[in-house]
């Protein structure tokens, strides 16, 4: 199966936030952990049901990033993956869940 990806603007200021902060650690590291999350949601696209669920009605998985403490989280309809929300590991779960209600 073919699945579609939808990255959601929240999302994406997620990543942006997130780059901005490891940027002001360390030049560059932005960038690193840019590529870092996109490989997650490469990874979530090519086999999404391989993630680990956090929700089964609406079906809801997750994917940790490579090298830095965030977890990317999506939606799996049909033949969607929707990406709402990229967050830090010591982030309570009701980030994404309120996310998720919104929508």
């Amino acid at each position: 199966m073919s699945w579609r990806l939808i990255v959601r603007p929240e999302a994406e200021a997620d990543i942006t936030d997130g780059a901005l902060w490891y940027d002001e650690q360390r030049p560059g590291l932005g960038i690193a952990f840019t590529a870092a999350v996109r490989r997650a949601i490469r990874r979530a696209v090519e086999n999404p049901r391989a993630c680990r669920l956090m929700r089964r009605s609406p079906e809801v998985r997750r994917v940790r990033t490579p090298r830095f403490p965030y977890r990317v989280v999506f939606l799996l309809k049909d033949d969607l993956v929707s990406v709402f929300a990229v967050i830090h590991d010591k982030r309570h779960e009701s980030t994404w869940i309120e996310r998720l209600q919104k929508s």
